[in-house]
This record gives C-alpha cells, sequence and structure tokens, in this order.
C-alpha cells in the first residue's frame, strides 16, 4: 500500500510545503522563546502530515469523473490514469485518516479539534456543491470563497505546533495572519501562472492589508526585531524572485537554499539581540 500512496503527486509534493508551514509555528514558538518540548512537536508534525495527506487522496477521488478526461491531469494522477484503483484510493484514504488523527489524540484536545477542523475546510473547499451534466461540478474552489478557505487552512497549520504547548495565549496571531496572506498572494499568483511581481500587483488592496497587519503585529506582540527582520527576509525573496513563477526552475531550485539560509540567520541573530 506504501508504494500505491506515493504515486499520489499531490500529496508527496505538499509534504515540504505543509511541513514549512508547521516549521513557521515552530519557529515562532522560538523567536518568542517560548516553554515548549520537542517530542509532542515532532509526533505533532507526524500526525499533521499523514492526517491532512488524506485530504489529497479524498480530492482525486472526488475529482476522478473530470481528472479522467483531461490528458494532463491523466499524467499527474494515478487514480485518473488507472494506476491505482478507486477502492484502493479509499483504502488509503482511512488509512491516512485513521492514523493521522490516532496520533493527534496523544497530543491533546486542542491539537485533534484543530486537526479535525482543517480536513473539515479542506473537504467544504473540495466537494461538489452542484453537479450537472450541462454545468459539471461546481466548488468553493472555483468561488471567491476559496481565499478566505485557503487563509485559514494557512492560518491554522502555522497555529498547530502551539496548541501542544501550554503558552497558547502569546500566539503571534496577527504575524501569522500576515504570513497567511503573504501565502494567499503567492497561490493565487501560482494558480493563475503569473510571476511573483505580477501577483502582488494582482489586486493591489491585498499587499497593502498584508503589510498593514504585519505593521500592526509589530506593536502588538512582542519581539518586533524579529519579526521586522522575518518582514525584511520576505520581502527580500519577494525581490529575489520578482521575474520568476513559482513552478520555474530557478525558484524550485533556489528557494529551498534561501528558506534555510534564512532560519540560520534568523537562530544565529536570537544569540545576539
Amino acid at each position: 500500500m506504501i508504494r500505491k500512496t506515493m504515486l499520489f503527486r499531490n500529496l508527496v509534493d505538499n509534504v515540504a510545503k505543509n511541513l514549512g508551514l508547521y516549521s513557521v509555528g515552530v519557529l515562532l514558538l522560538v523567536l518568542q522563546r517560548a516553554a515548549f518540548e520537542a517530542a509532542p512537536i515532532l509526533v505533532g508534525s507526524m500526525a499533521f502530515i499523514i492526517a491532512y495527506s488524506s485530504v489529497y487522496v479524498i480530492n482525486d477521488i472526488l475529482d476522478f469523473a473530470e481528472d479522467a478526461i483531461d490528458p494532463e491531469k491523466t499524467k499527474r494522477k494515478p487514480l485518473a490514469r488507472g494506476s491505482v484503483e478507486r477502492s484502493e484510493a479509499v483504502r488509503i484514504y482511512l488509512v491516512l485518516l485513521a492514523l493521522g488523527l490516532l496520533l493527534s489524540t496523544f497530543l491533546g484536545a486542542l491539537f485533534l479539534v484543530v486537526i479535525l477542523f482543517l480536513l473539515v475546510v479542506n473537504v467544504v473547499y473540495s466537494v461538489p456543491l452542484i453537479t450537472s451534466q450541462k454545468a459539471g461540478s461546481l466548488k468553493l474552489k472555483h468561488t471567491m470563497m476559496r481565499w478566505p478557505l485557503v487563509l485559514m487552512m494557512q492560518f491554522l497549520k502555522i497555529l498547530l505546533p502551539w496548541t501542544t504547548t501550554a503558552q497558547l495565549a502569546s500566539f503571534p496571531f496577527l504575524f501569522a495572519f500576515g504570513l497567511s496572506l503573504l501565502y494567499v498572494i503567492l497561490f493565487r499568483g501560482y494558480k493563475e501562472n503569473l510571476t511573483v511581481g505580477e501577483s502582488v500587483k494582482y489586486e493591489p488592496i491585498l499587499p497593502i492589508i498584508t503589510i498593514t497587519v504585519f505593521l500592526s503585529s509589530l506593536l502588538v506582540h512582542p519581539g518586533p526585531v524579529f519579526q521586522a527582520m522575518i518582514m525584511g527576509y520576505l520581502l527580500a525573496g519577494i525581490a529575489i524572485f520578482w521575474k520568476s513563477r513559482i513552478i520555474d526552475r530557478k525558484v524550485l531550485r533556489i528557494a529551498p537554499v534561501y528558506i534555510v539560509i534564512g532560519i540560520i540567520v534568523l537562530l544565529i541573530a536570537m544569540t545576539y539581540i
């Protein structure tokens, strides 16, 4: 079953992204100098990735009919291509879901509630609201409601590691909200096949709101120096990749190195500030 599971490209490709967002929450714990234990954080990352991976499988199951007639999607999706049977996909979905939720129960009620809410929001995002022969399937991800839902999902992923600690009251919610808004800006550009610069300029009001949220966070939450450093780091990254598309090979090669360097610099800075 493991071999069949690995065929789900969306599942595999999104592990790094989801771990990245979870790691942002962990980094905020470190920067805020919040008390936490490593073991629950690590188990939480496993529980999150396993449980959340189930949504990519159920999405392929729900989208099977339309994916099967799309030549591009049949190249990427094993269920549409016939490499995985529908019954096998259902079993993979149930195993991932059950194992992820089981691990989540060991991390407390709040962690489990956030995981369940993430799964429900993603299903609401993907399940067809209306299906007809003429109009096809209407889903929230094809409406303006998709952006608030995407925003909510990213915010919860950043929040998740904090639910394993007793420091939730000090969670920098405005800063996490700003990061989630930035994700929406870039994700929308990715979906529209825009460059990073085009994504930022696509709807100017959203970047203005994002900057306002970040600046408000400097005044509300502790650690303004670190927040300012992260903001500068993010702006530098946007400037570097301004003319590139997120799926460009240049971005895919350089971005991981850029992220690692940024984390190292922030951790070193902590010892001097």
